[in-house]
């Protein structure tokens, strides 16, 4: 006997499962059938130390578990950005990309430009139905208003960007 709600089955990490053949359900998300390419940028610049990292590891590592299947990339950045996790399709052994998560330590500036640049152009280059970029970071860039240069390439490319938030500004 399996209970779930209008949402349950496939927020639960049901899809492709053993449990989802003998249920007589379908586990996947509606919507779920459209490509997407998510690469989050992970500030870990010095300003994020302590809990602003440590949530932002956190929600870099559920994102992960529920993209399985889907493209993803994780570009994590101060002055200088670095690819934490190559642009993929996340498969099943995804334990092992939230490993390469944990060791992201905060230190250094911070500059938003070049790590929106490499989204940009990774995403640009694959033919997905969705293109989505998603920012974790305190806000604090010495170079917030060079990326302003990026909006109308971010739109022709049909980007989506997404900011969230850490630390207490």
């Amino acid at each position: 006997l399996m209970i779930g709600g209008e949402h349950g089955f496939g927020a639960g990490g049901w899809v492709d499962t053993e449990i989802e053949k003998v249920m007589p359900v379908n586990s996947t998300p509606k919507g779920y059938d459209r490509s997407l390419g998510l690469i989050v940028l992970l500030d870990s610049s010095g300003s994020m130390a302590g809990f602003p990292i440590e949530y932002a590891r956190k929600a870099v590592k559920e994102i992960i578990g529920l993209m399985r299947g889907r493209w993803l990339g994780v570009i994590n950045f101060s002055h200088v950005p670095e690819v934490a996790v190559s642009f993929q399709v996340v498969g099943s052994d995804s334990y092992v990309v939230k490993q390469d998560i944990e060791g992201i330590e905060a230190t250094g500036g911070t500059l938003f430009y070049q790590p929106m640049a490499m989204a940009l152009n990774i995403l640009s280059k694959v033919q997905l139905d969705q293109k989505h970029i998603l920012m974790l970071s305190d806000g604090e860039a010495a170079d917030f208003f060079m990326v302003r240069s990026l909006y109308e390439q971010l739109d022709h490319a049909g980007i989506n960007v997404s900011t969230m938030a850490f630390g207490r500004y």
